[in-house]
């Protein structure tokens, strides 16, 4: 019974262990330069970095650690005390806000670096992390 019992967990580990990442550049490190000051817009933005782009308007903004504390400030937004979870890069996108104008309302896209199959499952994961007085004190 142990033996069928520990070939059954084998198994399955070789299953799990069989994946990829499919996405391009997931922690931003690929960026094109360092970015001095918050996107004003998406062309910034897609100045910044590769592979990622703003399909709605908005102005995502690339951060770089060695920077964070030189962007100028902002009302209510406070990045310097940040860091990303690996590498050096990380990414801010607005969500809410500025009476529902797009240019609050960010977006990230990118291409995957191939199809996948309908029968598999997929695992994705978003890392976020609110910065705001206003998110803070609800």
């Amino acid at each position: 019974m142990k033996k069928v019992l520990l070939y059954s967990l084998l198994l399955l580990s070789c299953f799990c262990a069989n994946s990829q990442n499919l996405v391009s550049n997931p922690g931003f490190e690929r960026a094109k330069k360092i970015p001095r000051n918050w996107s004003s817009n998406e062309h910034e933005f897609h100045d910044n970095i590769y592979d990622w782009t703003s399909p709605n308007g908005g102005s995502p903004d690339l951060f770089f650690v060695g920077n964070m504390g030189s962007f100028f400030k902002r009302p209510n937004v406070d990045v310097k005390n940040h860091a990303p979870r690996s590498g050096k890069y990380m990414v801010g996108i607005k969500t809410y806000g500025c009476a529902n104008t797009m240019h609050c309302k960010e977006y990230l896209q990118t291409k995957l670096k191939s199809s996948f199959s309908s029968w598999r499952r997929i695992l994705y994961r978003i890392l976020g992390k609110p910065d705001c007085n206003f998110c803070k004190s609800k």
